[in-house]
């Protein structure tokens, strides 16, 4: 099971807010190559080979590890039931099938190393392991390699490159050369592709200037549960929240977007901080600012009078949020800040 293209692209982007680096675009250089080259394979698929490249070091979202990248993106995958994105999160280092010739630190628990060689032997790598290990060496943080020049610098940041995976790598380039009939280099577009990092960024500060602020986020809790609001446009969840309009202080846009969003009638209202996000979908991809509060609400309307189709009181977090790259981030946030059971333990809707 795999997840979409989009859900595959936001996956990356939550882990790059976790881990920043070079890696990401790495991951998105290895997913066109994948792409480019499915493209020229009839027996392969160019969205599953790009959402296998975009997920193959998905691991780096919880540090800076060697060989420990390798059992952490096959334990999250796994996790979220993407039993084929796990896979080539183990497959991609070892393209003999062994951790023998890993370049690296041995970095993980003698669990961790198990569980890594007891599921490579079980494995028969398929035209998906490979492509994602050629992908993988031909990948730079900046575009396209030489995969000889890729692995040259590997060796002399590390030490050493082993010549059976150095001969291996060049065996599944000929491979999918033939496979393809034209150059590899050519075929992804080495001289001309580069990436583009699509990453949302939030940002928390104490205070910036009241005319900067744009718009409101709301978190809510009734009865010690928390408040979602679904739009009646969308299938997904959010926290209440919107625009500030000409004129209004930012708190009355808080209150105003509380009771449009959620019915609210009687509750206690205090911001939490500033935030703001910077994301190529919005604003131009400039950094747009807001105000986060915490709101408790003791009663509410009988009937909405808003966009919003419905409200969720619940102790659990949506399977399906709206904005996944910032809410989520924002209830951590608020949790730190030491507010009250900010962030539900589970998912559920």
């Amino acid at each position: 099971m795999l997840p979409s293209v989009k859900e595959a692209e936001i996956l990356l982007e939550e882990a790059e807010n976790c881990n920043p680096g070079p890696w990401g675009n790495h991951s998105r250089v290895t997913a066109h190559c994948a792409r480019k080259i499915a493209e020229a394979c009839p027996a392969l698929d160019p969205g599953k080979a790009y959402i296998l490249g975009l997920l193959h070091d998905i691991g780096r979202k919880f540090g800076t590890r060697h060989l420990g990248h390798v059992s952490d993106g096959y334990t999250y995958m796994m996790s979220l039931g993407f039993d084929e994105a796990a896979r080539v999160c183990l497959t991609h280092s070892f393209n003999n099938k062994t951790t023998d010739d890993y370049i690296g630190k041995f970095d993980t628990t003698a669990e961790e190393l198990g569980i890594i060689q007891k599921e490579l032997a079980g494995i028969t790598y398929d035209e998906y392991d490979l492509l994602i290990q050629l992908c993988d060496s031909l990948a730079g943080a900046e575009g396209v390699m030489d995969m000889e020049e890729r692995m040259a610098d590997v060796k002399r940041r590390y030490g050493s490159y082993p010549q059976e995976k150095w001969d291996r790598n060049l065996e599944i380039r000929r491979y999918f050369e033939a496979q393809t009939g034209k150059d590899i280099y050519t075929v992804v577009e080495k001289d001309t592709f580069k990436p583009t990092a699509h990453r949302t960024i939030v940002r928390f500060y104490e205070s910036v200037q009241d005319a900067l602020l744009r718009f409101a986020v709301i978190i809510a809790k009734s009865n010690g549960k928390y408040v979602f609001c679904r739009h009646r446009d969308r299938d997904t969840w959010e926290v209440p929240g919107g625009h500030r309009e000409c004129g209004e202080s930012i708190l009355d846009t808080a209150k105003r977007e509380l009771y449009e969003e959620t019915g609210a009638l009687d509750f206690s209202i205090e911001p939490v901080c500033v935030y703001s996000v910077t994301s190529p979908d919005s604003f131009e991809g400039r950094e747009s600012f807001g105000m986060l509060f915490y709101a408790e609400i003791r009663s509410f309307e009988p009937e909405l009078h808003s966009e919003i189709e419905e409200i969720e009181i619940t102790d659990t977090l949506p399977d399906r949020w709206t904005y996944p790259l910032i809410q989520p981030g924002l209830l951590q946030f608020a949790k730190e800040k030491g507010y009250p059971e900010a962030v539900p333990a589970e998912r559920s809707f």
